[in-house]
């Protein structure tokens, strides 16, 4: 898919990425935790872009500490408190809502079934990509 407009690609782009987390993971998240993540994506498109911001606040913050300005460290440190907490919220309220977690808890066969899943769709798309001329 050929995006030219940057929002759209950009938005694009963190979902292939999300899903691709989602689906590499779901036999790990699913047989230790026996859990289906329902909203995980939709999730994803706040926290991820929301992380960066916190960790440009956070570089700012180990400057500010660098030079040594009291006043000012103490305003970076409660705009990455009130940074967290916002995001903290908004995970708790995508874990508030109904149906959030499908309950699976897969035998160790279909664990490792899913496993090998995961690693042929690997292989066979890195492979399809390295054979595009």
């Amino acid at each position: 898919l050929s995006l030219r407009h940057f929002v759209l690609r950009y938005l694009w782009e963190l979902f292939c990425c999300s899903l691709s987390v989602q689906l590499g993971t779901l036999w790990l998240t699913s047989g230790t935790f026996g859990v289906i993540p329902l909203y995980s994506l939709l999730c994803n498109f706040f926290v991820v872009p929301f992380s960066a911001v916190i960790l440009y606040f956070f570089l700012l913050y180990l400057v500010v500490m660098g030079l040594h300005l009291e006043n000012a460290l103490t305003l970076v440190t409660r705009l990455l408190l009130i940074l967290a907490t916002i995001l903290d919220k908004a995970v708790m309220f995508f874990a508030g809502l109904p149906y959030t977690p499908i309950r699976y808890q897969p035998h160790v066969t279909e664990q490792l079934l899913m496993l090998w899943c995961t690693g042929y769709l690997y292989f066979f798309l890195r492979d399809r990509e390295n054979r595009r001329p």
